[in-house]
């Protein structure tokens, strides 16, 4: 029969390389931990390359609802949220313009105000005039001249609708359906206006059923502002230990699993043991 010391040997030879592999295979990050969110969100900033553009600068591109219709120009989203973020943000918006529109311009407001930021908002005048899929086409085309240009872009749902512009709500949720799931994939920010507005038709302009009201606008920017502030890229989206999921996380409970067996395997060799006396050799076998 083989001794217990025998199956001692190999097991914790067994153990130990165990644990050289799990520790080999562990993604550092795994271990990584972030003792304050501020300064996440601060490292993801300088981490991702602006190129040529001004990280301080940010462009709205939009209809007029980004130009900011029925309120006075300080009022308008894109000045409410360069006071939030106390940096520029320049107002691009045109009033009636389709998602084709920004097509067309994109470019040109890339290479003019070469900006660390591109927010997007359009679509509401191309519902019923035009797919969905096609309009999120557009969108999607802004967004990778915003990624070539190594400009971040932000893009954002479409807000209610109302009154005589009710006819447009299945459009509009619709649409809002698939810029969400845009936004997934191509793992940009996204400004969730229609969650943020809730349908609430009281941020809504009741003369045409479509402009934001003054608080509206404010929500706009305030949606805009916690996102760009919030969720960098590459950031946790907060403070704590990275570890919560995936791999990473996995190998971690491997590696503590692994090295509590052996803790427990060690104690248990040392209580089977016998005690020697003083001067006693240890025994042959």
């Amino acid at each position: 029969m083989l001794s217990f010391r025998r199956l001692y040997l190999p097991f914790n030879a067994l153990i130990v390389c165990a644990l050289f592999f799990c520790i080999v295979h562990l993604p550092l990050n795994a271990l990584a931990v972030k003792l304050d969110s501020s300064n996440a969100t601060t490292k993801s900033t300088q981490d991702f390359d602006f190129g040529n553009n001004n990280p301080n600068v940010y462009v709205s591109m939009g209809d007029s609802i980004t130009y900011g219709a029925g309120v006075p120009s300080m009022q308008s989203y894109p000045s409410i949220l360069q006071g939030f973020l106390g940096k520029t943000v320049i107002n691009e918006g045109v009033s009636g313009s389709r998602s084709s529109l920004g097509v067309a311009r994109v470019n040109d407001i890339l290479r003019r105000y070469t900006p660390g930021y591109l927010l997007i908002l359009y679509g509401v005048n191309d519902i019923g005039e035009r797919h969905n899929d096609d309009i999120l086409e557009d969108l999607r085309f802004m967004v990778h001249a915003a990624k070539v240009n190594q400009t971040i872009p932000a893009i954002a749902t479409l807000t209610p609708v109302f009154g005589e512009r009710g006819w447009k709500r299945d459009g509009v949720i619709d649409l809002n359906h698939k810029i969400r799931a845009m936004a997934a994939e191509e793992s940009i920010l996204l400004a969730d206006l229609e969650e943020a507005f809730a349908w609430d038709a009281s941020l809504i302009s009741s003369e045409n059923g479509i402009h934001p009201t003054s608080q509206g606008y404010n929500l706009i920017a305030k949606t805009f502002y916690e996102v760009l502030e919030e969720e960098q890229p590459g950031s946790s989206g907060g403070g704590g230990c990275v570890v919560g999921g995936g791999k990473g996380s996995y190998d971690l409970l491997v590696l503590m699993g692994l090295l509590g067996l052996y803790a427990a395997w060690s104690v248990s060799i040392r209580k089977r043991r016998p005690a020697r006396g003083p001067g006693e050799a240890a025994p042959s076998h």
